[in-house]
């Protein structure tokens, strides 16, 4: 399917192997109780899901209604994210696929995926997932990813018109 064709590709597995890395994801977090929070029952991990977001609920939808997704886990993993101050950072959903395949996914609406800290964020996620033979993704529910953010082309003329436009109207901020 389209969605899972915006995830990496992990290593493949034996059957065995990936059920028992899958499995020894446990709950690293509860998910934020100021964020709006909510309760999704995957029927393939017989489990309830906990998601902080509208988005992340309907990608649990599309992973819950996708052939090539065997189970699905939240908030399962705790990935350190900075070296020096020893900060760590808690992936989404962790997805194992009927082939074997594990995946770690940030969830984030489009316009948050350039924000500096999911950048970073991001980078530690690939770099784990690189190491462990995981398959990784940002992606919002649209089935935009990082990915296709950062490598879309814009040609220099539009990227001039709209270099030009931010520095006339002053309106290059965030938020």
């Amino acid at each position: 399917s389209r969605f899972m064709s915006l995830l990496s590709r992990p290593s493949i597995m034996e059957s065995s192997h990936a059920d028992t890395e899958f499995s020894a994801f446990k709950v690293a977090r509860r998910v934020n109780r100021e964020n709006n929070i909510g309760v999704f029952y995957s029927r393939k991990s017989s489990v309830p899901l906990e998601y902080e977001s509208s988005t992340e609920f309907r990608v649990l939808s599309k992973l819950e209604n996708n052939p090539h997704v065997k189970r699905v886990k939240t908030q399962s993993l705790s990935i350190l994210c900075d070296n020096t101050l020893g900060r760590h950072y808690f992936p989404d959903i962790q997805i194992l696929t009927v082939d074997n395949e594990i995946y770690i996914i940030e969830v984030k609406p489009l316009d948050d995926m350039l924000i500096p800290e999911n950048i970073e964020k991001y980078s530690s996620l690939k770099d784990y997932c690189f190491t462990m033979g995981y398959g990784y993704a940002m992606i919002d529910e649209r089935g935009n990813s990082f990915e296709s953010i950062v490598n879309h082309y814009v040609s220099p003329e539009k990227e001039r018109v709209i270099l030009d436009a931010l520095e006339e109207q002053k309106l290059l901020r965030y938020r």
